[in-house]
This record gives C-alpha cells, sequence and structure tokens, in this order.
C-alpha cells in the first residue's frame, strides 16, 4: 500500500502563539510525522483580523505568500460549508 503524506490544515488558535513568538508557522515535536501543511482562507482571514500591528500583517502577508506561491490555499465552496453545518449538527446531537 502506497504511502501518502499526512495533509493538515491547522486552526486559526493554532498560530496565534507563533503570531505572537514572531514565527509564522507551526513546529510539530514529533519527528516521525512530516506533515504537508495547507491554509485555509477563513484562518487566514481570522489571522489579519486579530492582527495588532504592522509586524503582524509583514508576518501574515509573508505566511500568505508561502502558501500561495506552492498552491497550498484552500478556500471552502458552498458544499464544504454545508457539510460544516451537518458535521456540526452531529456532534450537537451527540454531545
Amino acid at each position: 500500500m502506497a504511502e501518502y503524506p499526512l495533509k493538515v490544515i491547522c486552526d486559526t488558535s493554532v498560530y496565534i502563539p507563533f503570531i505572537n513568538q514572531g514565527t509564522t508557522h507551526p513546529v510539530f515535536s514529533d519527528e516521525s510525522v512530516r506533515p504537508v501543511l495547507y491554509m485555509s482562507a477563513v484562518v487566514l482571514s481570522e489571522l489579519y483580523a486579530g492582527a495588532h500591528d504592522s509586524q503582524s500583517m509583514k508576518l501574515l502577508d509573508k505566511l500568505y505568500l508561502t502558501f500561495h506561491s506552492v498552491a497550498r490555499l484552500i478556500a471552502p465552496d458552498e458544499g464544504d460549508w454545508q457539510k460544516t453545518g451537518r458535521i456540526i449538527a452531529g456532534l450537537k446531537r451527540k454531545y
């Protein structure tokens, strides 16, 4: 069986501590895991909305350009939002 790389989209809350420290990318402590990071346009928008200074904005611009240059920006479409709503509703019923 072929091994496929682990594809990861981090939530906004994962990026905030790194941005606050002046770093743009999360670091994974498990050396055996080499995920391929993608950026959600929603997460990027939330990070920009919370930026409070020009240094943070420059870091976010760098983050955007990094993901854009390797074609790893993900923008949810209407089907994604519909699925998300159904998953949230299911979790709400379950928990």
